[in-house]
């Protein structure tokens, strides 16, 4: 799945918001940077990023907690706001 994940592009009229956290703890397998699930290369694959129309990342924040941080959800009501004035 996820190496075909993206040989495709959206389609023109998605618009792809990228926001992800790297506050997971350090470990041997992930490596220093990562969000307790997802190592920081996976999170931060090129493809991913140049896709995105905006690129979002809470460093405090990780993989579980990161869904209901008054931060995201701040972020994710701005861009509906934005969405919603055009």
């Amino acid at each position: 799945f996820l190496d075909r994940l993206f040989d495709d592009p959206l389609p023109a009229d998605t618009d792809f918001h990228y926001i992800y956290g790297l506050g997971g703890k350090p470990d041997r397998i992930l490596g220093e940077s990562n969000d307790g699930i997802l190592s920081r290369v996976s999170l931060e694959r090129e493809e991913a990023l140049a896709e995105a129309e905006s690129v979002t990342h809470f460093p405090e924040l990780n993989h579980k907690n990161i869904i209901w941080d008054p931060q995201t959800l701040g972020r994710i009501e701005q861009l509906l706001d934005e969405y919603s004035r055009r």
